[in-house]
């Protein structure tokens, strides 16, 4: 999840391929937010997050666009892949969102994606 984090910081979506991440102990973990982050047609890419045109991820606390209609959704996951409860706040704007997120910077990573249909 570092990894992942330290690229979002440089703007950069991290893929990765091979890895093994066991579910439990000392450095256990699940892929969390690499497990939605695809696809991603890149719209807005900054300092700690980028937009998409499928959705947004960031590692960095903020208010960020969701330029669609329907409302979305956020996932928050934890240093290890976990997701956990969103400390988030959706406001509309016109015909599109604003979407604050709370996160432990360089700890914590949200995804936001399209609200359930």
């Amino acid at each position: 999840m570092r990894t992942v984090i330290a690229h979002l910081r440089f703007g950069i979506l991290y893929d990765c391929y091979g890895t093994d991440s066991p579910p439990a102990g000392e450095r256990g973990g699940e892929y969390g937010p690499l497990n939605h982050r695809f696809p991603f047609t890149p719209v807005e890419l900054r300092e700690g997050w980028g937009l998409g045109e499928e959705r947004l991820l960031t590692c960095v606390s903020g208010t960020f666009p969701w330029p669609h209609a329907a409302e979305p959704r956020v996932l928050l996951f934890d240093s290890r892949g976990r997701e956990k409860p969103a400390d988030a706040e959706l406001r509309r704007d016109g015909d599109a969102w604003r979407v604050t997120v709370t996160l432990e910077d360089w700890w914590e990573v949200a995804v936001v994606l399209p609200g359930e249909t």
